[in-house]
């Protein structure tokens, strides 16, 4: 039985206690909508193929998959290393897609899935592309440790020698103002011993400002160098994956990006950092908040890009469309029992608010169920403040989708 990764382990922890609501004191736990679920939790809600011309098949092509067997032919993609940039809205629904995509490409004859969530591993206040691969080593040391995938030994000296030099050169620069060491403990170069100098520098970036900077400027300073060995690291890692029977190569999910403090941080990481980026030769998916979409005519040229849109509830004419309303009906009652509703048409109330957008509508059910003074949420309970500007917001949303399509 294959071990579970922290982040697995730490969502199933949390998801533990996610249990359907039977009474309306059940209801705000049931809701929240910081809290993506995988699709092995009874939560999960397939939207898969009612959001339009968005298809899983187009993930699948931009990363080589073939969409029937789910497998990865490495021998026909020598070097040929895929970067899709997935764009959306938030709340549209995409963490959740992904842990779906990636729970069904991890395997022996596809991918070794690594997801890299910037908001738990990283400063969100303060974030370059030089902490991101940081934390995507970090990663994939962890899940490589945990699954005891051995590696060369000669590429883990290589990796030891040159991330000790830089720990070096960084504490050289914090001591000439005082400041404190990083710590790294010595001892024989390993897996184990790689991953404590890679914790070490990821911990560093989340510490002042001026050692992350020390830090940031040592990796860039010597990126050329950074480049080969990471992509020598890779390699050997895709090989040992493969004499093992685990997987094909690996899959890096950079997601969380859209949560990152500020437009100006997330364009930073995207548009100015994409040569550093494109150099990394790693699958890797990342996701993209929507107002990075003016920058899909730069990431198309060297990379794959696509659009992720909400569930399109409403057809150009105004009526509902029933394969999507139902669909959503199902999201709401996998949540909350169907008696905490006076009626279907309440639910059908709530869904037209949400505009197409899952967490969107989880918002107006937990304002909703604020204001229920009875046994039911009743219609008057989306009368509130946030559930009228949800609805603006999801005309917004259609059309933006319109805009996608």
């Amino acid at each position: 039985m294959a071990v579970q990764g922290p982040e697995e382990f730490y969502m199933q922890v949390e998801l533990s206690g996610y249990k359907k609501a039977i009474t309306l004191e059940m209801v705000a736990n049931a809701v929240q909508f910081n809290v993506p679920v995988d699709d092995l939790h009874p939560f999960f809600t397939d939207f898969s193929d009612v959001r339009g011309d968005f298809e899983e098949r187009m993930i699948y092509k931009a990363l080589k998959v073939d969409p029937k067997s789910l497998s990865y032919n490495h021998a026909a993609n020598p070097g040929n290393k895929s970067l899709l940039f997935l764009a959306g809205m938030r709340g549209s629904g995409k963490t959740t897609e992904l842990a779906k995509i990636a729970h069904k490409l991890h395997s022996p004859q596809c991918f070794f899935c690594v997801t890299c969530n910037l908001d738990d591993g990283l400063d969100i206040n303060d974030m370059e592309y030089m902490d991101i691969l940081i934390f995507q080593i970090t990663r994939l040391l962890e899940e490589l440790s945990l699954r005891n995938v051995e590696i060369d030994k000669g590429i883990l000296e290589s990796m030891h020698k040159w991330f000790s030099e830089r720990v070096k050169e960084v504490n050289t620069a914090i001591t000439r103002e005082g400041g404190s060491e990083l710590e790294v403990k010595a001892g024989t170069p390993s897996l184990l011993n790689f991953l404590g100098i890679s914790t070490t520098l990821k911990l560093g970036l989340l510490g002042t400002k001026e050692r992350a900077e020390k830090i940031r400027t040592e990796l860039k300073n010597n990126f050329s160098a950074f480049v080969v060995i990471a992509n020598t690291f890779f390699e050997f890692v895709n090989f040992a994956l493969r004499q093992k029977r685990v997987a094909q190569e690996i899959l890096f999910v950079v997601d969380g990006l859209e949560k990152v403090a500020t437009k100006e941080i997330r364009r930073c990481l995207i548009e100015d950092e994409l040569n550093r980026i494109q150099k990394i030769k790693a699958n890797t998916i990342f996701t993209l908040p929507l107002e990075l979409m003016f920058l899909k005519e730069k990431l198309s040229q060297s990379s794959d890009y696509a659009t992720f849109p909400f569930v399109k509830i409403k057809k150009s004419d105004g009526t509902l469309i029933a394969t999507a309303m139902a669909r959503f009906r199902e999201f709401v009652y996998k949540r909350i029992d169907a008696t905490l509703f006076d009626s279907e048409e309440t639910v059908n109330r709530a869904i037209e608010f949400g505009g197409g957008s899952p967490r969107g509508l989880l918002r107006i059910l937990e304002n909703a169920n604020f204001w229920a003074t009875c046994r039911f949420i009743i219609p008057k309970h989306f009368q509130c403040r946030l559930c009228k500007t949800q609805g603006i917001e999801g005309k917004q949303r259609k059309s933006n989708s319109n805009k996608l399509g």
